[in-house]
């Protein structure tokens, strides 16, 4: 019997230590990531780069820095990245050298967020370098080559800057396709413009109304005015009105064409247009919820 009841405590002990266990293992869940602090302190502890970076992720200063120090003596190449970024929020010239030492490291392991980010500084002579702009381009050229949208669309504004038209217009179509935020715009701009090779009402109204649905101001503006003086639209004050009221009101641009605007509209076409900007928001604000 005392045999017996000696089993029965051990199992009930076994029973104890492992809701205990369970207990410490729920606790450090998350359960909405599916991360688990503990394994992931486990794996650090065992060389694991992912989980060095994890850990990085969640520390702060010195300590994320330590972490991802570690992540990126194993390879890890968004550790790299990441001790880019940290760097350059330093403004010393010396973090200047790290951030792109780092940009360096992870470019050369294949990321093109890191390729790009090398590119601009090295444009524009970020740390202790001088600008070399023919480094920069290249460096750009090849990260938008490879596919990444935002160099894409640096590339393209930078064609367009430099009046070749063509070649812009064929990075900013690419920078498009993948959704990249400013492509429309650029875009817009490239085909609304007199200076521009490529201008073209119909293709300026379309990509000018897409970055207008974005939010971009510059764009709401000559949209606006292309509703305004009826090119390559039919006119609609109204919906001019609309497009300036919907523009970032604190811009001193939006307050100056509001001021030369109002006094020109009918109460009609000014009612409508009020009308029209609250249905937009109304609509957006739904979207967004």
């Amino acid at each position: 019997m005392k045999k017996k009841n000696g089993s029965n405590g051990f199992i009930v002990t076994l029973i104890v230590l492992a809701v205990v266990a369970g207990g410490i293992f729920a606790a450090s869940h998350n359960w909405k990531t599916g991360e688990n602090a503990i394994l992931q302190q486990i794996e650090a502890q065992t060389g694991d780069p992912d989980a060095l970076y994890q850990l990085g992720l969640k520390a702060q200063g010195d300590k994320a820095v330590a972490w991802f120090e570690k992540a990126a003596a194993k390879g890890h190449v968004k550790a790299m990245l990441a001790l880019g970024d940290h760097y350059d929020t330093v403004t010393t010239e010396e973090a200047g050298d790290q951030a792109i030492a780092w940009y360096q490291k992870a470019s050369d392991a294949g990321s093109l967020e890191a390729k790009r980010k090398l590119a601009a500084y090295i444009g524009i002579g970020r740390g202790k370098g001088e600008p070399d702009i023919q480094r920069a381009d290249k460096l750009m050229g090849e990260a938008a080559a490879a596919g990444d949208g935002k160099a894409q669309l640096i590339f393209g504004r930078n064609f367009a800057g430099a009046g070749q038209y063509e070649e812009a217009e064929t990075w900013l179509l690419k920078a498009s396709a993948q959704g990249v935020k400013g492509s429309s715009a650029a875009l817009g701009n490239l085909y609304y413009n007199h200076y521009s090779r490529l201008k073209d009402d119909a293709k300026a109204l379309q990509w000018l109304g897409k970055a207008a649905e974005e939010g971009d101001t510059r764009s709401q503006l000559d949209y606006s005015y292309m509703y305004y003086s009826g090119r390559g639209v039919t006119q609609d004050r109204a919906e001019a009105y609309k497009w300036l009221l919907l523009a970032d009101p604190k811009r001193e641009d939006v307050d100056s064409a509001l001021d030369w605007l109002r006094p020109q509209l009918k109460p009609a076409e000014a009612a409508e247009g009020e009308k029209r900007a609250a249905a937009w928001k109304t609509a957006h604000q739904a979207k967004a919820s």
